[in-house]
């Protein structure tokens, strides 16, 4: 079958169909989704969540408390937004217990950037999604099916039912009561339709209809307009002008209803930027909410109202409107939800990775540690600084490091939670700064396209700049200065160190063969000759010479170090019949080799230079000394540019 004789068989499958009331009702009886809120039929489309224990994963109790937290799948790619994602969660599911958040407005507040409006456009597509049906009333004005009449506003069929008939209806069809609740209320049109039918249910259908924002059909979404111009028919809606000359213009038939809360109805209601829009354009969302009606702009009867209200806006706008007493009735109809950055460098990656896989330039190379600059950048000026610690040190405990404090002393992750403050999160660098940061550093080289960690360094260099708000600015600068770009220097040091030992494979296991000799006599105390050179080595010229080797090693107890290394080598020795370990067999054997073949840094750096300005005069050990760099991640040209830039920072540094 062609693609296009599915979509034609797709479109026949979706077509709506006209339903009686009793077979609706019978249907209720085996799909309790026809009658579930929005609120339910939302958070079912969440998935079943996987519990992340903060006791013993990812450190996640230093940001998120202790207790066990959700991840829907549905959110998977909402890197770093758990807690976030649980509280709209939770709002959901206690508004279709039909508790105190079914009258509220669900308010997303957070700092620009910090993926609200992406929330809000994922609850939509979740709620327009295959397989969810909103049930809506249609009137037949001569009890034929070939003419037909929309209820407007969505208008749930359980309207031509009062009251008094609930619990017959309910007992009969096995529905809840509750779900009669907020459903009973007449939509005025539909009143006059039954005064037309003289209460004949006959003249009444059920039609089956998926949400959708295109048409218009439960998903709508506002924004704020010229603030004088303006008013509550946003919401509300107005009288339709072309048919006053058939309709009285209080007539309910004369209305437009095409307000935001009548194409909303049982379905969801997005308010981008809602306090841009002035207080009495607002109005109409406190009934709606609060008494599940809403005014029309005319003078007839309450228009019904039962959904979901999403409003969202920046941290500032928040501010200015709780500032006003005035706006006490509406901040209380407000579930606030508070959307902070994301606070783990870990999935600060994941967030800049995701935007770059959706793109064209998802092919490109990319070079080891590009997304960790700006993703470390980008935390570093998000956390509120400890007064008795690194701030890098809280971004490594908060990106999972299991570090403890000094003995006597409690955990560093203790102390952090307490030095977190209400405002952690709330500013700094938006992710939105740094998808344009790697957009432009995967550009930034007329050559090649791709990124590597200096373009990336580069372009923040330039673009900090911009940056508007000071205190950031300065904070952003300092950190890229003070801790970014010296912790990539480590980082590229050890690929720069990998990549030239393994080049010079024989000259490491010589010195590593010497090293032992050396290492084993000094331990008995003995003199001995030097296997490379065959100069004759007192303990205190042998204690010199290892000293030489191990500059840079980094180790606390260096006579431990040495016996620990002989004792490592001799079991080798005697398990593979007297064959020495290779140089990089084991980390204790290459650290102090890496360490002696790269100590004297300056002695390396004239020939990567060299090799790296004249790649047409390459050598052989130079090439393999790019392919080496290649395995790491780095394509040649990449390769190059990184070697070169850790010369020039070490020459300069060194000046």
């Amino acid at each position: 079958m062609s693609i296009v004789e599915k979509k034609k068989r797709a479109y026949e499958a979706q077509k709506p169909k006209l339903l009686k009331i009793e077979e609706f009702l019978e249907m209720c009886r085996e799909d309790p989704s026809l009658y579930q809120s929005v609120h339910g039929k939302l958070l079912k489309q969440f998935g079943e969540p996987e519990f992340i224990d903060p006791e013993t994963r990812e450190n996640a109790n230093l940001i998120h408390g202790v207790r066990p937290l959700p991840r829907y799948p549905a959110f998977a790619e909402f890197y770093g937004m758990e807690e976030v994602i649980e509280s709209v969660a939770s709002f959901l599911r206690h508004a279709d217990q039909n508790l105190e958040e079914r009258r509220q407005v669900l308010y997303l507040k957070g700092p620009v950037g910090s993926a609200k409006s992406s929330i809000a456009e994922k609850l939509k597509a979740l709620f327009s999604s295959e397989g969810i049906y909103i049930p809506v009333l249609v009137y037949l004005p001569d009890g034929e099916e070939d003419e037909q009449v929309v209820i407007p506003c969505n208008c749930h069929p359980f309207m031509v039912f009062d009251r008094e008939d609930v619990d017959e209806v309910s007992e009969e069809y096995s529905i809840p009561k509750s779900a009669f609740d907020r459903r009973l209320t007449k939509h005025p049109l539909f009143v006059k339709y039954w005064d037309e039918s003289e209460g004949n249910l006959d003249h009444f259908r059920v039609e089956l209809v998926r949400p959708s924002e295109v048409k218009q059909i439960a998903i709508t979404k506002t924004e704020p307009g010229d603030e004088n111009s303006q008013d509550i028919t946003t919401y509300t809606g107005n009288v339709n002008l072309s048919k006053l000359g058939i309709h009285a213009q209080n007539d309910p038939e004369a209305y437009a209803y095409d307000g935001a809360l009548s194409t909303a109805n049982q379905g969801m209601l997005e308010c981008v930027e809602v306090f841009k829009s002035p207080p009495k354009v607002l109005l109409p969302l406190l009934t709606a909410t609060q008494e599940g009606t809403y005014k029309p702009s005319e003078g007839f009867g309450a228009i019904p109202f039962d959904g979901l209200i999403l409003a969202h806006s920046n941290e500032s706008e928040w501010e200015s409107f709780t500032k006003n007493p005035d706006n006490e009735a509406f901040i209380d109809r407000f579930e606030v939800v508070d959307c902070p950055y994301n606070l783990r460098v870990s999935e600060e990656v994941k967030i800049l990775k995701k935007i770059i896989s959706n793109s064209e330039i998802s092919k490109a190379p990319v070079a080891p540690y590009s997304f960790e600059v700006m993703a470390q950048l980008a935390v570093l000026t998000r956390l509120v600084v400890p007064e008795n610690s690194p701030v890098e040190l809280k971004m490594r405990v908060y990106d999972g490091e299991d570090m403890q404090g000094e003995e006597g002393h409690k955990p560093y992750s203790e102390y952090l939670r307490e030095a977190r403050g209400k405002n952690e999160g709330k500013f700094g660098l938006s992710t939105r700064f740094g998808f344009k940061t790697m957009s432009h550093a995967f550009n930034y080289d007329s050559q090649e396209l791709g990124v590597n960690p200096v373009h990336v360094i580069s372009v923040l260099e330039k673009r900090l700049d911009k940056v508007l708000n000071s205190k950031v600015r300065e904070a952003a600068q300092n950190y890229l200065k003070e801790f970014i770009i010296p912790n990539y220097m480590k980082v590229l040091e050890v690929h720069i160190r990998q990549s030239f030992t393994k080049t010079n494979e024989e000259a490491c296991q010589n010195a590593f063969e010497n090293y032992y000799h050396m290492a084993e006599h000094w331990i008995k105390g003995e003199s001995t000759n030097h296997l490379i050179s065959g100069v004759e080595l007192s303990t205190d010229a042998l204690n010199k010479a290892l000293a030489e080797m191990e500059v840079g090693l980094g180790v606390p107890d260096i006579k431990l170090y040495r016996k620990e290394f002989c004792d490592l080598y001799l079991r080798h020795l005697a398990a593979n019949q007297s064959v020495p370990p290779r140089w990089n067999s084991n980390g204790v054997f290459s650290k102090v080799i890496e360490s002696y073949m790269l100590s004297g840094m300056e002695k390396v750096l004239p020939s990567i230079s060299k090799m790296m300005s004249e790649p047409e005069n390459m050598q052989e050990d130079q090439l393999e000394y790019l392919k080496n760099m290649e395995e790491l991640g780095y394509s040649k040209r990449q390769a190059q540019i990184v070697s070169l830039w850790y010369i020039h920072k070490k020459q300069t540094a060194q000046v």
